[in-house]
C-alpha cells in the first residue's frame, strides 16, 4: 500500500488553535501505540525503515515501512501489514531476530475532511512529550490546499520512528555518560 502525508511538529498553542479550527467536524479520539523493533544492530533503522506493532484497542498490527521518501514535509513509503494474535518482546521477521525496543503512545484526535485525514497527535515516549499534525491524501493537491487553509507553517521532521531512535540513543548515551545537552544523535 502506498501513502502520501505531510506532517509537521506543531507547538501546544498550535495545536490548540488547530483544533479550534476542526472541532465542529465530526471526529474520531483513540489511543494508538506503536511497539518499535529492530535488530540488535538496529539495521532496519540504518536502512530508514520501520519495523513496528501497532496498538489500536485490541488490535495488533505488525507493519513494515520501507522505500521511505521525503520531499519537505511530504512523505512516500511502502507498507506491508499484517495482524498479529499477541505482543512479543523478541520475534523472527524475514529471517532476523527483532528485540522490543520500546514504545510510543499516542493520543490522536482524527478528522474527516474531504477525501482527507487530519489528524493531531499528542505522543509520550521514553520521558518525553511532542505534537504533530498529520494530513493523508490521495493527492499532493489536496494536502498543500488544506494545510494552507488551516494556515499550518510546514517545518521539515523526524517521524515518530525517528524521534523515537533519537530519544533511545540519547538515553543509552546519558547512561553511559558520553553525551551532553543532546549533541549527539543516532540518525
Amino acid at each position: 500500500m502506498k501513502e502520501i502525508e505531510l506532517k509537521t511538529m506543531i507547538d501546544h498553542q498550535e495545536f490548540a488553535r488547530i483544533y479550534q479550527i476542526l472541532k465542529e467536524i465530526n471526529s474520531n479520539s483513540f489511543i494508538q501505540i506503536n511497539y518499535y523493533y529492530d535488530t540488535p544492530g538496529k539495521d532496519f533503522t540504518k536502512n530508514n525503515e520501520t519495523l513496528r506493532v501497532r496498538q489500536k484497542g485490541a488490535q495488533l498490527v505488525l507493519q513494515h515501512k520501507y522505500k521511505k521518501v521525503s520531499n519537505g514535509n511530504i512523505r512516500f513509503a511502502e507498507e506491508y501489514s499484517e495482524p498479529l494474535d499477541g505482543l512479543k518482546l523478541f520475534m523472527e521477521y524475514k529471517q532476523q531476530i527483532v528485540k522490543l525496543l520500546g514504545e510510543l503512545v499516542t493520543y490522536r484526535q482524527e478528522f474527516c475532511v474531504e477525501s482527507a485525514i487530519i489528524c493531531l497527535d499528542t505522543n509520550y515516549y521514553l520521558g518525553h512529550i511532542d505534537y504533530e499534525l498529520e494530513i493523508e491524501a490521495k493527492s499532493i493537491e489536496i494536502i498543500n490546499r488544506i494545510s494552507e487553509e488551516l494556515l499550518v507553517e510546514k517545518k521539515e521532521i523526524q517521524g515518530k520512528h525517528k524521534r523515537f531512535m533519537n530519544r533511545l540513543f540519547e538515553l543509552e548515551q546519558c547512561s553511559k555518560g558520553e553525551i551532553k545537552n543532546g549533541e549527539k544523535t543516532y540518525i
